[in-house]
């Protein structure tokens, strides 16, 4: 699996980037403990993001929208209460590695489900 980088020199690469998907039931707290301390939103639609760099350059930005403070006001959510997150980057595969990072027990079965299959297809052309 591709290895977390860095978040600080992610910031240089975000420009750009857009949503590409969602990660579901994972808390703040986990956010913080996987890929360190937010940085402050935009002060409007934007309360809390992280920007990170994986090892083969994919940039993902993860954050959420239109739901806290910044937006909402007083009925916005408290970032550390939210549960559901925006994954932002140039293409599919920032998505993909932040769920595989919060994931990586699917990231394992998903990789043992291609072996298998690949050494059925295997067994098919040997044994038809």
């Amino acid at each position: 699996m591709t290895e977390l980088f860095t978040t600080q020199d992610a910031w240089e690469d975000v420009g750009g980037t857009s949503l590409q998907g969602y990660i579901e039931n994972i808390s703040y707290h986990r956010l913080v403990e996987t890929f360190g301390q937010p940085f402050g939103g935009d002060g409007y639609k934007i309360d809390v993001e992280w920007a990170v760099k994986f090892s083969d350059g994919t940039v993902a930005t993860i954050y959420n929208w239109k739901n806290g403070p910044n937006y909402c006001g007083e009925d916005g959510i408290d970032p550390k209460y939210i549960r559901t997150w925006n994954v932002g980057g140039h293409g599919p595969k920032a998505w993909q590695l932040v769920f595989y990072t919060l994931h990586p027990l699917k990231h394992e079965l998903r990789e043992e489900n291609l072996e298998l299959r690949e050494e059925m297809k295997r067994d098919e052309e040997l044994y038809g």
